[in-house]
């Protein structure tokens, strides 16, 4: 089975991310790899209106775990 229609987002910075996350009318889903929700789209277990592809964000690209705690965008 395929997936439905869905508009397709990259934005390349935070702050165009989280408008496009903070609509209220619709299905909105962020996607940053090493997640199951393709394959969810496939069997439209998910049915997102836009899908926002968070992969060329480079902010959020360092990514630190210690003393108890994940830092996302956060440079040590």
């Amino acid at each position: 089975m395929k997936s439905s229609a869905f508009q397709y987002e990259l934005p390349e910075d935070l702050s165009t991310a989280l408008k496009l996350l903070d609509s209220k009318d619709m299905d909105i889903l962020p996607l940053a790899g090493g997640q199951s929700l393709m394959p969810m789209m496939n069997f439209r277990v998910a049915q997102p209106d836009i899908l926002i592809d968070l992969n060329k964000i480079d902010s959020l690209k360092n990514i630190t775990i210690g003393d108890g705690n994940v830092k996302i965008g956060m440079r040590l």
